[in-house]
């Protein structure tokens, strides 16, 4: 009995410590996002703002406890010669700044994406562009920055459509302060740049019904990511090792819709170089399986998630979600391997 109070009272303890620990992290990541980035978006010009992003994600990863435990895996994962694991975090801790600054400056009149210098391998997609066949679009969670001249018109001159997450509810928690401020930020830059897009909610009633009856309209696209989090236990799933992770769970559902709206899924990888140059990276083109064949879909998604992960290996500080977890990068090889059991 003794033991199990202990084991009880240490449960507690851990536990107290690490809400204490998270509140501290998301606490410091709201006062710079909202206290100073903004402002600085605002009010100075960019390259001294984007410098300010570069130098507050180097806080993060020194001073949070999650900043820490990301350059300790980022080591661990991309190898720590030369400081490139430290350096790397920073980096990935930068990347949701960054696009804070940017899209801000957008929103604010500051930047216009119709002259930002865009590049893309147009010939793997131009047939479908000038068919009016419909197709969706797939893609990772990769640089907001990146991703914003997707939805532009010349990007994809057609109806369009793209699939996001409702709004966060207003909370005076920390985590759900700054995430509401930089996904709301987020949500009305899409409204902006493309005011005429159906955004919808992944919860929402009869969304595949009205999903499938719209791509079923020729002209029309659809911007679905591939890899958001999802319930394993949920039908229509797959669990795989992902990118660091060792286990992780996905919706089958982009695979699913193409295969019952019989339209092709096309995969896009963005990201932004140093230079600011934005590259879309139409990586492949995906036919149609049988509209009877179920499962194609959890090949399509393999396939789909197999390519994000290999992007994720060779530009880390491009991804926004945190991947970071047993698994290590070889670099040499470009894939992810898992460590070597213990003997």
């Amino acid at each position: 009995m003794i033991k199990s109070a202990l084991s009880k009272l240490r449960w507690s303890i851990q536990s107290r410590l690490m809400r204490g620990r998270a509140f501290f992290d998301d606490s410091v990541k709201a006062f710079v996002m909202l206290a100073v980035l903004r402002p600085a978006a605002d009010w100075m010009p960019k390259n001294q703002a984007v410098a300010l992003a570069r130098f507050f994600g180097r806080v993060l990863a020194r001073v949070t406890f999650s900043g820490r435990e990301k350059r300790r895996l980022a080591a661990r994962a991309f190898g720590s010669g030369k400081d490139q694991g430290p350096r790397l975090a920073e980096a990935m801790l930068s990347r949701h700044l960054l696009d804070l600054v940017v899209l801000r400056r957008y929103l604010n009149g500051l930047e216009d994406p119709e002259t930002w210098v865009v590049e893309e391998n147009a010939e793997l997609i131009e047939e479908l562009r000038q068919s009016n066949a419909s197709y969706i679009v797939a893609m990772g969670h990769f640089a907001r920055h990146a991703t914003l001249p997707l939805y532009l018109r010349r990007i994809i001159p057609r109806n369009l459509m793209a699939i996001v997450a409702p709004e966060i509810p207003k909370s005076l928690n920390p985590r759900k302060r700054w995430l509401r401020a930089h996904y709301g930020q987020m949500l009305a830059v899409l409204q902006r740049v493309r005011p005429d897009m159906q955004l919808m909610n992944p919860g929402s009633r009869d969304l595949f019904k009205t999903l499938i009856r719209c791509l079923k309209e020729p002209g029309s696209t659809l911007i679905m990511s591939v890899d958001a989090p999802w319930d394993g236990s949920q039908a229509g799933s797959i669990t795989r090792a992902f990118a660091g992770r060792e286990s992780a769970s996905f919706a089958t559902g982009t695979a699913r819709l193409a295969r019952l709206a019989q339209c092709p899924i096309v995969l896009c990888m963005p990201r932004v170089e140093p230079d600011g140059r934005v590259v879309l990276h139409w990586k492949k083109v995906i036919a149609t399986p049988d509209r009877r064949d179920a499962e194609a879909d959890i090949t399509i998604t393999s396939l789909l998630l197999d390519e994000i992960e290999h992007a994720i290996g060779c530009r880390p500080e491009q991804y926004v979600m945190d991947i970071l977890g047993e698994r290590r990068w070889n670099a040499e090889q470009e894939r992810w391997e898992s460590p070597p059991a213990p003997c």
